[in-house]
């Protein structure tokens, strides 16, 4: 009975870790773009693989966070009607505060949602720069959070959203220099 419960783990702990660099090459992927839509696509292929790394190390709130992020990003790559998007998003922020008080783990829960909010303004944003703005601003929340439910992707994820949201921001200052 030991031995098969110490291989779920392992298998558990095996899938977590593929689901985490799935969504880290996800995220690496989403930065080599320009374009708001592909960025919103690919990042939502991310976060669905970022979910289920979260769900599997047991991190609940984390886990229907990036459920709700999926749906937030495919709705702002796909939603073209502004009072519609904010509508949906509306709705969405219900379903967060819902989640955050069904899957309660503290502090970790409020920095997933706070850094949630800044994600969610990102996507709500029409052009590029201050949606890769707004995400820079989230990052030390997720960072926090990472740290305190020992998510080794997370950590990776993060550090690769900063370096290309900060990669993004740069070559939109070198394009505008060369108008």
């Amino acid at each position: 009975m030991v031995g098969a419960w110490q291989t779920n783990i392992v298998d558990t702990h095996l899938a977590s870790d593929v689901f985490g660099a799935l969504a880290l090459a996800a995220l690496f992927f989403s930065s080599l773009f320009i374009e708001r839509r592909t960025i919103l696509l690919i990042q939502s292929a991310g976060s669905t693989a970022f979910g289920l790394h979260f769900f599997l190390l047991g991190s609940g709130t984390a886990a229907l966070t990036c459920g709700i992020s999926v749906l937030q990003l495919a709705a702002a790559a796909l939603i073209t009607h502004r009072g519609r998007l904010f509508a949906f998003y509306a709705a969405l922020l219900a379903v967060l505060a819902w989640t955050v008080a069904a899957t309660w783990q503290g502090l970790p829960s409020v920095l997933a949602a706070t850094g949630a909010l800044f994600a969610c303004a990102a996507r709500l944003q029409r052009s590029t720069a201050p949606m890769v703005r707004l995400s820079l601003c989230g990052a030390p929340l997720w960072i926090a959070h990472n740290v305190l439910v020992g998510s080794i992707f997370g950590l990776a994820l993060d550090a690769v959203s900063v370096a290309g949201n900060s990669f993004v921001c740069l070559r939109l200052c070198w394009r505008e220099k060369r108008r």
